[in-house]
């Protein structure tokens, strides 16, 4: 028997997209307010600062999704990203 979710994706399929945005949530929670600091610094403008910052977590998140790729060390990829 193969079971399907709501939206009609196999039961393992989403279970693996529940566990990447875990992982993501708890990465996200854990850097960004270095992250912010980071983006503040660079700018001097929370606004301007916290678009970037969005654009690059987002990315980031559709990286994970759409590839299933493993990103060695998420922080250190962050804050390469942030300062290009």
């Amino acid at each position: 028997m193969i079971l399907f979710t709501y939206d009609g994706r196999r039961g393992g399929e989403f279970m693996k997209r529940i566990e990447l945005e875990a992982k993501f949530n708890s990465f996200y929670n854990k850097t960004y307010q270095s992250a912010m600091t980071y983006c503040l610094a660079k700018t001097g403008d929370f606004i301007n600062g916290e678009d970037i910052l969005a654009d690059v977590y987002y990315a980031i998140y559709k990286r994970l999704l759409k590839t299933n790729d493993e990103i060695e060390d998420l922080e250190r990829y962050l804050f390469t990203a942030l300062k290009n």
